[in-house]
């Protein structure tokens, strides 16, 4: 597990290994800031004010760099992980299951194992979405552990959350929404200091009870 662990904080994504417990979501919080959320400036209504949301709060948030070769969500979908996920129904039941059997076997699949845990992360933390199977996750990035911190990935979180606010917040008037992204970044952007307002307005507007982490 030393040697998981060693590999793993060798990443952009070392962060993760200290979360501790699930983090909790506050729905109507992410709500209220999908009804405040302004498409064309990328940033939320407060009264008079609007508060932007850019790649920079992802960084904070994540501790994620904003800067290297952008992510291309089309043309890295299979490599390894998707080889060591074929044939398989594709949730994350499955991702924990395979995860436990190569560490559990005699073989050496320090790697591996690591491919399949910041899958797992893109899945549950990074670029969540609404859907119990998963699709159209970058994998093949995955191939080479050592290059990872060339890609720019809070650009890549930054934009895959961007465009999903947009598209719920022109479906607002439906009865049901999907809003994928990482609401765990929406939920420490409403808590941020230059955000701080924006979370008490929500919480005054809707009277909203929740827990935060």
């Amino acid at each position: 597990m030393d040697s998981h662990r060693a590999r793993i904080e060798d990443t952009p994504f070392k962060w993760c290994l200290y979360m501790r417990k699930p983090l909790q979501i506050c729905n109507p919080l992410l709500l209220e800031m999908l009804k405040r959320w302004l498409p064309a400036q990328e940033s939320f209504r407060v009264m008079q004010r609007s508060i932007p949301f850019t790649c920079v709060d992802i960084c904070k948030c994540l501790g994620l760099g904003v800067v290297g070769l952008d992510v291309d969500f089309d043309k890295n979908v299979y490599g390894v992980v998707g080889g060591l996920l074929k044939d398989r129904i594709i949730i994350v039941e499955t991702v924990i299951e395979i995860i436990k059997s190569l560490v559990e076997s005699d073989s050496d699949e320090v790697d591996n194992v690591c491919r399949l845990y910041i899958f797992f992360c893109f899945v549950v933390l990074y670029f969540p979405r609404n859907s119990k199977t998963i699709s159209n996750i970058p994998c093949s990035i995955l191939d080479d552990i050592d290059r990872l911190s060339n890609y720019n990935w809070g650009k890549a979180v930054y934009n895959y959350l961007v465009k999903s606010l947009s598209r719920e917040f022109l479906a607002l008037r439906q009865t049901e929404l999907c809003l994928s992204g990482s609401a765990t970044v929406l939920q420490v952007h409403s808590t941020s200091f230059n955000s701080y307002s924006l979370f008490v307005l929500c919480l005054k507007c809707r009277n909203i009870v929740c827990c935060l982490v």
